[in-house]
């Protein structure tokens, strides 16, 4: 009788040690996905930042002095809805040597995504897309083509070209300074949600070269 208690004993002792195990695997099975989940989405979201910062250093080059170099910047609440800003690339003539420039136009715009639920908030997400079109030989310039998009959780954009007294301005602006920020919501493997929030800002000087 004894020894039927005690294999019984044993196999329950076994059961346990087994579902331990188990759902100790499963954590770090979670644990690893949510890990490499949030770094894919992080790099993604930086080497977009990176992009609209080497972007935004163009503006201006090979443009005079007194030119404007942005338009259209339309704010919506704190964000950036749309901004668009200039540069001039130059073709040289191989038997003349004869210069001419062409103006590019590039354009950011700031479009609803998707919206994250939360137990106690919403939160509404942006994707920004990048146009690009360029002047024509015979005049005006060719339709707006879409170029590049951004990451679908941003959640918030903000574009400002500033002097050197710091005002916003179109037409002489020293530098460009914006600020991105992204917000995931991944799931925690509790059919809850949680973010994870990261950003980038930085100030970029405009050169007319």
């Amino acid at each position: 009788m004894l020894s039927i208690f005690d294999n019984i004993i044993a196999i329950m002792i076994a059961g346990v040690v087994i579902l331990l195990l188990f759902t100790i695997q499963q954590r770090s099975t979670d644990f690893n996905i949510e890990q490499n989940s949030v770094y894919s989405s992080k790099k993604f979201s930086l080497d977009f930042a990176e992009w609209l910062e080497g972007d935004f250093s163009l503006a201006g080059t090979n443009m005079d002095n007194g030119d404007i170099l942005f338009s259209n910047l339309v704010y919506e609440g704190i964000n950036t809805k749309e901004i668009t800003f200039f540069r001039d690339t130059l073709n040289i003539d191989p038997v003349t040597f004869n210069v001419d420039s062409v103006r590019v136009e590039t354009r950011y715009t700031l479009d609803s995504s998707k919206v994250l639920t939360l137990p106690d908030t919403t939160i509404q997400l942006y994707e920004v897309t990048r146009y690009m079109r360029e002047e024509l030989a015979g005049g005006g310039f060719s339709a707006w083509n879409e170029v590049g998009k951004g990451p679908e959780w941003v959640s918030y954009f903000r574009v400002n070209t500033l002097n050197d007294q710091g005002q916003t301005v179109l037409l002489e602006p020293q530098t460009a300074f914006f600020d991105i920020a992204f917000t995931l919501a991944l799931p925690n493997f509790s059919s809850t949600a949680y973010l994870r929030e990261f950003n980038w800002a930085t100030t970029v000087n405009i050169r007319r070269y």
